[in-house]
């Protein structure tokens, strides 16, 4: 069962399929509607093929027989209505989960201030030949000097720390990204030095704006790649304005602000292909919009374009 087929059940269409064929018994699924990231529908299945799902943000819901013996009016209108308050209770304890998010990244940003000429942040970004010009960036990049690091779920120790704001398409807080650094230079000695908040909203499709887009040749631009650094040095190589999104995974779904004409697409260099397979998905979605695309992707394999302007400015 895929999306198409259950639009078709959410606006009254209801084919006769076998539930536990398709989804696991006993779980919610959630799934995204078509153009959407936000995983607002939701199917359940019973052992006996019965089931039903809906779609959180409209309220629709629909329900499936099983095998078994015939339901009466009553019954059926009695798994409907467990069926509602299953979803009411996902819904509640996601949104729970969102304020909880929310609250920790305001936290984290009130001990924050913009990354300042001198201070651990800049000393990092300029190792990385990316440190000039960042006023004109205003607080998309913070700094921070002693948060905390955890690993599975446990205190590790205090770094200072590199906090770029990632936001919706509406310009709306919804994480943050930390780079976590040494006391000294570079990036802390820990198994992961860059690390995703929870979000206070679904983060799919997110992205850190370090600037607006612009026009370029006519059309409304901007130039996406993965990483802060990246993003970047794409900005200083190419004089575009740029959009980090984090990872390979989220620049295949990145939503592109309104009234963008152009996307340009500066891809890692993967020797797995992972970049070049999100930079063809991604321009496969802007083409179906509308867009104009292109791809750009530095020579050798294993590289970004941090890796491109590293070397142009002799940085080891």
């Amino acid at each position: 069962m895929n999306q198409t087929a259950l639009m078709h059940f959410l606006s009254g269409a209801y084919p006769s399929i076998w539930l536990p064929d398709h989804f696991p018994v006993g779980k919610i699924t959630r799934l995204s509607e078509p153009n959407r990231t936000d995983k607002s529908l939701y199917v359940y299945a019973h052992a006996d093929g019965s089931g039903g799902g809906g779609d959180w943000r409209t309220g629709e819901t629909f329900y499936v027989a099983g095998s078994g013996p015939k339901l009466t009016r009553s019954e059926v209108q009695t798994r409907q209505a467990l069926a509602q308050r299953e979803a009411a209770a996902q819904k509640a304890a996601l949104q729970w989960r969102y304020d909880k998010a929310a609250a920790r990244n305001e936290a984290i940003l009130s001990q924050s201030s913009p990354v300042q000429e001198g201070d651990l942040a800049h000393r990092y970004l300029l190792s990385r030949g990316v440190g000039n010009g960042l006023r004109h960036l205003g607080d998309v990049l913070l700094f921070h000097p002693h948060l905390a690091y955890y690993e599975n779920r446990e205190l590790v120790d205090y770094f200072p720390a590199l906090i770029a704001k990632v936001t919706n398409q509406a310009g709306d807080l919804i994480a943050l990204h930390r780079t976590y650094l040494g006391r000294e230079h570079g990036k802390a000695k820990v198994s992961t030095p860059k690390m995703l908040t929870s979000g206070s909203s679904a983060v799919v499709g997110c992205g850190i704006r370090l600037h607006r887009p612009r026009p370029l040749g006519g059309l409304m631009t901007i130039a996406v790649a993965e990483g802060v650094e990246t993003a970047l040095a794409v900005s200083r190589l190419h004089q575009v304005p740029t959009v980090a999104t984090i990872s390979a995974t989220f620049l295949k779904k990145y939503a592109w602000d309104e009234g963008v004409k152009r996307i340009l697409i500066y891809a890692d260099n993967d020797a797995s292909g992972v970049g070049s397979e999100a930079a063809a998905h991604l321009a496969l979605r802007a083409h179906q919009a509308g867009l104009k695309t292109s791809i750009h992707m530095p020579e050798e394999t294993g590289t970004d374009w941090a890796d491109v302007l590293a070397r142009k400015l002799g940085i080891e």
